[in-house]
């Protein structure tokens, strides 16, 4: 669950990748940065 007065974010895999996000962020604005790793690389950090 996220809350508007944390830090938190959205994790999300598919096909091999792993995308993160500010769970604050609103869709589509320039505030919007996906970090995406490879499966791999998420798992080993």
């Amino acid at each position: 669950m996220s809350r508007p007065d944390k830090d938190c974010v959205c994790v999300a895999r598919r096909d091999g990748w792993v995308e993160l996000c500010d769970a604050k962020a609103v869709f589509g604005v320039s505030e919007d940065h996906w970090l995406v790793f490879a499966a791999e690389e998420f798992d080993a950090f």
